[in-house]
């Protein structure tokens, strides 16, 4: 398949027609087999195609779900392992488009693998069942996200208990998918307050929770969120400690250099307010 690529720009078309030409005379289950093929490295067809040629993997994805018109055909292909790593075909779409975009938020989230993947799975629950495959390191397609913008698209459609589900799956290491968040940014309008304050104090197997991660990683946008929400923080979740038996206070909020340092810290644990766009509904 490779070598339909030798000019990506003008090219792709013609290795599509091939490809949906060579293929569409299967029968079903024939077809589902030979696109799911790994080789001896455990690379599927479409490995290449997202590492090496990215703008074309949108039109492949099209012609892919034209030849598995059968949803379930269609869930078993996106579920299949296609790379060394065990991850899936919607890991290889979702680090393609991260790497694309290198993590910033994204205007045609259809001109990506990834959104073609999801437009083209319609149950909410089978979208659940697909985002919950794990590669050969216990990782889920959400771990690989560092800006909670790309949550606003992923799941549409998905439900409050799903999300639930999705976030708090854990890694070899224990790490969730928000525990690898760089950017909390609009962190309210993907994840709700209740889902955050259950997910907060999940800890890795370092003992790092998930609040201390996106204090360390997103310091000042996180901050302004905790102070909007203090109201229902507990003390016993900002009092928690992680591996080295330091809490949030005193060691994210009094150790971090940073003007609004005691800013923070002051509103936090005494009260008052802080101007923010980052405002949980009541």
């Amino acid at each position: 398949m490779s070598d339909c690529y030798n000019d990506e720009s003008t090219q792709c078309a013609q290795c599509v027609g091939c490809m949906t030409s060579i293929v569409g005379h299967l029968d079903p289950d024939d077809r589902l087999s030979l696109l799911i093929r790994r080789d001896f490295s455990g690379a599927s067809p479409f490995s290449d195609i997202f590492r090496k040629y990215p703008r074309t993997a949108p039109m492949i994805i099209t012609a892919v779900d034209a030849l598995l018109d059968n949803p379930a055909a269609k869930l078993a292909f996106f579920r299949s392992p296609c790379c060394s790593s065990g991850g899936t075909i919607i890991h290889s779409a979702m680090e393609e488009m991260l790497r694309t975009t290198g993590g910033e938020c994204l205007d045609t989230w259809s001109n990506y693998s990834v959104g073609c993947i999801m437009k083209s799975i319609k149950d909410p629950k089978a979208k659940t069942g697909l985002l919950s495959c794990r590669d050969n390191n216990g990782r889920t397609p959400l771990h690989q996200i560092r800006n909670c913008y790309f949550f606003k698209h992923i799941f549409q459609g998905i439900d409050e208990n799903d999300r639930y589900k999705l976030l708090t799956m854990q890694d070899r290491d224990g790490r969730t998918p928000l525990h690898n968040l760089t950017c909390t940014h609009m962190l309210n309008e993907f994840v709700s307050q209740s889902i955050f304050l259950k997910v907060a104090s999940i800890k890795d197997f370092f003992g790092l929770p998930v609040l201390h991660s996106l204090a360390t990683r997103s310091f000042e946008p996180f901050m302004r969120l905790l102070v909007r929400i203090k109201q229902v923080l507990s003390a016993d979740l900002l009092c928690m400690k992680d591996g080295r038996g330091q809490s949030i206070i005193h060691e994210q909020i009094l150790s971090v250099p940073h003007s609004q340092t005691q800013t923070y810290a002051s509103e936090l644990i005494t009260g008052g307010t802080v101007s923010s766009d980052m405002n949980y509904p009541p």
